[in-house]
């Protein structure tokens, strides 16, 4: 189970210390991750889970099959997890490989249509 909390303010991407507090809340009521959402004013934007970096593998709207993350526009911090996954994904070629803003309505609309396969929270996968 993942609860989610919305950040309004980017100056919160810098440190993941206000993190915490969200987390030990979310875990006192039985999820095991915080999904976060960036509100850009008009829509919420998945970011990250926790500390790790969030990568959906899903048929997208045009019936794609598509493995998504979200980019390094200075929302979230590169890493190798996040590079190698992609560079393997890119790799094997059995799908598209976008980096690129992700919104949490996207998402519950393609897991209401059975479009979600997998999402993968940095170093672990687990069905949505």
């Amino acid at each position: 189970m993942v609860a989610y909390f919305v950040l309004t303010t980017p100056a919160l991407r810098s440190n993941y210390a206000p993190t915490i507090l969200p987390q030990v809340e979310a875990a006192s009521e039985g999820h095991t991750q915080v999904l976060w959402l960036f509100n850009d004013g008009e829509r919420e934007e998945i970011t990250e889970v926790g500390t790790m970096n969030f990568f959906i593998l899903w048929v997208n709207e045009a019936g794609e099959k598509e493995l998504v993350t979200a980019p390094l526009d200075g929302t979230i911090l590169p890493g190798v997890t996040r590079d190698s996954t992609l560079e393997l994904a890119r790799q094997w070629g059995d799908f598209k490989v976008s980096e690129r803003k992700l919104y949490i309505d996207e998402i519950t609309a393609a897991a209401a249509d059975g479009r979600v396969r997998r999402c993968r929270f940095a170093h672990f996968r687990t069905p949505f």
